[in-house]
């Protein structure tokens, strides 16, 4: 194989992993707006998708996925304290992503 080759087939494979990590993700938020606890701590989303995975997932991981679904318009957050690695997801109506989801995707 060569090394473009290589290169192209670890892209992908990345690709598959983080829209493995972002509907992980994504599942978390929706469940924590259904029931009203818009505020979450970055370890109880790390928990969430590391238990998904077997444990078998780079830790930062589900903090990268988060950022780049806020960067890329899926998901809209606020960081209440960075210190205490504390988030509050936006109210619903915001999140046009996760309403499409309203039917009960996970």
């Amino acid at each position: 194989m060569t090394a473009a080759r290589a290169a192209e087939v670890d892209r992908q494979q990345r690709r598959r992993v983080a829209a493995r990590i972002s509907s992980h993700v994504l599942h978390f938020c929706r469940w924590r707006l259904r029931h009203g606890q818009a505020q979450f701590r970055l370890q109880e989303l790390t928990d969430h998708v590391q238990a998904a995975f077997g444990g078998k997932l780079a830790p930062d991981s589900p903090r990268r996925i988060l950022c780049l679904l806020r960067r890329q318009g899926l998901l809209k957050y606020e960081v209440v304290s960075r210190a205490q690695s504390l988030y509050r997801l936006m109210p619903p109506s915001s999140q046009a992503t996760l309403r499409t989801w309203e039917a009960g995707t996970p």
